[in-house]
């Protein structure tokens, strides 16, 4: 995970010292991509008879909320979902509106948008792959899908 940047801002809080206190933006959310089963759970290992999505995340690791904004109402723009080893694999680009959306992330949370991409994948190794309509941000996992 990435260190967050961190701009001082003056002195607002409610306690008595002079102190500044840290105030993270947007480039400190941390963007990752996660496959789920048809339960919402993340993993690395799936069967072939799972309904799956991949899901891009945002996560803010800092103590003030954060917010960023982006030209559609998705915070995912696409993705893929390719085999490692074999020939199968799908690409997913969700059905956005095209309205500039801003975004908040709380302290210490994440935000998530899953892109259902089904079941009946062949054994292999797969790698997802997340492209955000943030900052060209992109993210990437592997799972296993068994029979």
């Amino acid at each position: 995970m990435q260190t967050p940047t961190q701009t001082p801002t003056a002195d607002a809080d409610s306690d008595s010292d002079s102190d500044t206190d840290a105030h993270c933006t947007d480039i400190d959310l941390v963007w990752t991509a996660e496959v789920h089963d048809a339960s919402g759970h993340a993993g690395t290992s799936f069967t072939a008879a799972d309904e799956l999505s991949v899901v891009g995340v945002a996560t803010n690791p800092c103590a003030n909320a954060i917010d960023f904004t982006t030209s559609t109402g998705c915070m995912v723009a696409h993705g893929t979902f390719t085999a490692v080893h074999g020939a199968t694999g799908t690409v997913f680009a969700p059905d956005c509106t095209m309205v500039i959306t801003t975004w908040t992330v709380a302290a210490g949370h994440s935000i998530s948008e899953a892109n259902s991409i089904g079941s009946g994948w062949a054994a292999d190794d797969y790698t997802a792959t997340v492209f955000f309509n943030w900052g060209g941000e992109t993210a990437h996992t592997t799972v296993t899908v068994t029979h």
